[in-house]
């Protein structure tokens, strides 16, 4: 199994691993067997899948008419019949940030995601109209209910940050964390 960068494996499939490491509970990794070549090969669509998998199943348990995109559309389900999700994953970004106090060196890492809603710096049309955020890599199972269900008019710049923090986030998507009725409200909205 590949277990660290000096197994002479990319950073690329490093995250891979690490990924299917937090999505498997405890009792399936030990089973688990993966080599560097097929975690190698995973791309970025690939370690999309299974976020995918996982919010399509909960939009089944919801009891939605959901349908997966087949065409190259820049959304992944379509709710109803009309209304357009789009899923949105990231791993988390670190930075080291160093302050000097008078004779004492502090030295400090921020984590974040950073969710990109545009397309080459660019948004020309709705192409959405739910995006759904799911952080990865936070060192515990794949959580649903930590991703935020933003409508696309709440949307109010290019990418949402979520910096990672020890107490609750609280900036403008707060009230959207959790906020998967938002999605039947708005199936029933339209059916009526």
């Amino acid at each position: 199994m590949c277990a660290t960068y000096h197994d002479k494996c990319h950073m690329k499939s490093f995250q891979g691993v690490a990924l299917l490491l937090y999505v498997f509970p405890l009792r399936n990794r030990l089973q688990m067997h993966v080599d560097c070549a097929s975690v190698a090969a995973m791309d970025r669509p690939g370690i999309h899948d299974i976020p995918k998998a996982r919010v399509l199943a909960r939009l089944r348990e919801m009891k939605l008419p959901v349908a997966e995109s087949n065409s190259p559309s820049r959304y992944d389900f379509l709710l109803n019949g009309e209304i357009r999700v789009a899923l949105r994953t990231a791993f988390p970004s670190s930075y080291r940030r160093r302050v000097r106090l008078q004779r004492r060196r502090y030295s400090y890492v921020y984590r974040a995601w950073n969710f990109n809603f545009h397309h080459r710096g660019r948004i020309e049309e709705q192409y959405c109209d739910f995006f759904v955020c799911v952080p990865l890599g936070t060192g515990k199972s794949l959580n649903l209910s930590a991703a935020y269900i933003i409508p696309w008019d709440a949307r109010s710049g290019k990418t949402f940050y979520l910096p990672d923090s020890q107490r609750p986030y609280s900036g403008k998507y707060a009230e959207y964390r959790d906020a998967w009725h938002q999605l039947g409200d708005s199936c029933s909205a339209r059916a009526a």
